[in-house]
């Protein structure tokens, strides 16, 4: 029998680079349902009209910026560690991307265009952030 050491990898990643704000999850869903009621109704799918379950919420987003991220660019991504069993989502990453990375690529970053960050936050949330970030995750599923 062969017993392999070192290295596997299962090549299978996920990644983002969002300039925006960092929010709580049951706040962000409140921001959304009160701005975009339709849409939200939507996201929210088969989850029950009085959940108060933060998963449930947190997939909602997940819908909602699945929806989002085809017409006008804006995301919200997760700030938990996805592959880690029985975690939820918080809070959120909310804004526009600005790179995506594959195991090992060096990627240059266009220059942030704050004033439509803000304006696509603002048409999604209501929110006016003063101060925006920019936020890297990289999460390799390989196995060692």
């Amino acid at each position: 029998m062969k017993v392999r050491t070192g290295f596997v990898s299962n090549s299978s990643s996920s990644s983002f680079v969002v300039r925006g704000v960092e929010i709580g999850t049951k706040e962000l869903a409140r921001l959304i349902s009160e701005k975009r009621p339709a849409a939200w109704q939507k996201a929210r799918g088969q989850m029950a009209p009085d959940s108060e379950d933060i998963g449930d919420f947190a997939e909602a987003i997940g819908s909602y910026s699945w929806q989002t991220r085809k017409v006008d660019g804006f995301v919200c991504e997760g700030t938990k560690f996805f592959f880690s069993r029985g975690t939820v989502d918080e809070s959120f990453v909310i804004g526009l991307t600005m790179g995506e990375l594959d195991d090992g690529q060096v990627i240059r970053l266009p220059e942030p265009d704050d004033d439509r960050v803000r304006q696509v936050i603002k048409r999604h949330t209501g929110l006016e952030p003063e101060k925006l970030a920019t936020f890297v995750q990289f999460i390799s599923n390989d196995n060692w």
